[in-house]
């Protein structure tokens, strides 16, 4: 059964966002709380329609024989966007399907150690993340950023996405129950609050409606990205907060897209909006690096 979902861009946009959320966990997970965080991860796709339909398109290949007589190592397969998603997410299915036939969890360290092992289990389960969980998670990324540049520019237009099944599980369904607001009519930016919640608020009286909305666009991304990286990273003090500003700042600069987008805004509105829309206490430091970027172009 096909079935038609609707979704705003700021819709899709908090799907990314808690789909990065947990994908992070899993990349930065502890070895003994891998299959805890393995078991949210392949629930979360499932669970979740649009991402869940992305993958089964790319999911036409049979690996079992590949994934069960590996001989001790596995080579995930590279000659394809396809085979790599249906590798990886058949493999990752079947070591869950083991655990439960086994009645027991034979471990995340196990797992990993098909693609190398290391003396240590944490540095064996950080490779392990490093080699097989990162590609396959920025596909699903890629697919859901294409998303939302197939939009434009305009936060409440709608896109329509067929998916097979009625299901459409508790991830998307969080984000239909949102209040969709029409601001076309306003003469006021859109700001962003520490919980992720759209406020609105003066950025400034000079800037053009199509500068603001852009200015609000990029602000929110980095506030995802900013959130994101505070599950991971502390920020207790100064350093920490300059740590996590320096990871922030280098997925930035690898994603060209936004970066430019970055630039772009702030050439509209300047330093003074990006303070305004982005409620982090660490914002001047990030600025820094924004208006070095700016001036190199």
């Amino acid at each position: 059964m096909q079935t038609e979902i609707k979704l705003t861009k700021t819709e899709l946009r908090k799907i990314s966002r808690e789909f990065r959320t947990i994908a992070s966990r899993l990349l930065r997970t502890e070895y003994k709380q891998g299959m805890s965080n393995l078991k949210r991860f392949v629930a979360f796709i499932e669970e979740n329609k649009i991402i869940n339909e992305f993958i089964q398109e790319h999911n036409k290949y049979n690996f079992h024989e590949e994934i069960y007589d590996s001989n001790g190592f596995a080579v995930i397969p590279d000659d394809s966007k396809s085979h790599e998603i249906s590798y990886v997410y058949q493999l990752l299915k079947a070591h869950l399907e083991e655990c439960k036939n086994n009645g027991k969890d034979i471990g995340y360290v196990n797992l990993a150690m098909h693609f190398g092992r290391s003396k240590k289990f944490q540095e064996t389960v950080d490779n392990f993340g490093k080699n097989v969980i990162s590609p396959f998670v920025s596909h699903v990324e890629g697919y859901l950023t294409d998303l939302q540049i197939d939009m434009g520019d305009e936060d409440q237009t709608k896109i329509s996405i067929q998916v097979h099944g009625d299901n459409y599980g508790g991830n998307l369904g969080n984000t239909m129950s949102e209040t969709n607001i029409d601001q076309s009519n306003s003469s006021i930016g859109i700001g962003v609050s520490q919980n992720s919640e759209i406020k609105t608020e003066k950025i400034a009286g000079t800037i053009n409606e199509a500068s603001q909305k852009n200015i609000a666009e990029v602000a929110a991304e980095i506030q995802e990205l900013l959130e994101q990286l505070s599950q991971s990273y502390p920020t207790s003090t100064s350093k920490e907060k300059t740590i996590l500003v320096a990871e922030a700042v280098d997925r930035i600069e690898h994603n060209p897209t936004f970066k430019a987008k970055v630039i772009n805004a702030l050439k509209a509105g300047g330093t003074e909006a990006f303070k305004e829309a982005i409620d982090r206490p660490f914002v001047n430091i990030l600025l820094a690096t924004f208006e070095g970027w700016k001036e190199t172009e």
